[in-house]
């Protein structure tokens, strides 16, 4: 699972560069990975909660640094 997560970031990461710099990249990231990352968790059979709280965690990382 973290290396889907990881390929999920860095794919975002890499599209997030061609947004509009006066969004907030924070708001940016979370909305993104709500509908990609998160659905996938929510709707899949194998995701635990420590899962979700991985990619939580990862999230709150990536969203402070920028």
């Amino acid at each position: 699972m973290a290396k889907i997560h990881s390929w999920y970031l860095s794919n975002i990461t890499k599209e997030l560069q061609y947004y509009n710099k006066k969004l907030s990249l924070k708001d940016l990231f979370q909305s993104a990975l709500e509908q990609t990352v998160f659905s996938t968790l929510e709707n899949s059979q194998d995701s635990t909660e420590e899962d979700i709280n991985f990619v939580s965690h990862n999230l709150s990382i990536v969203t402070n640094s920028s």
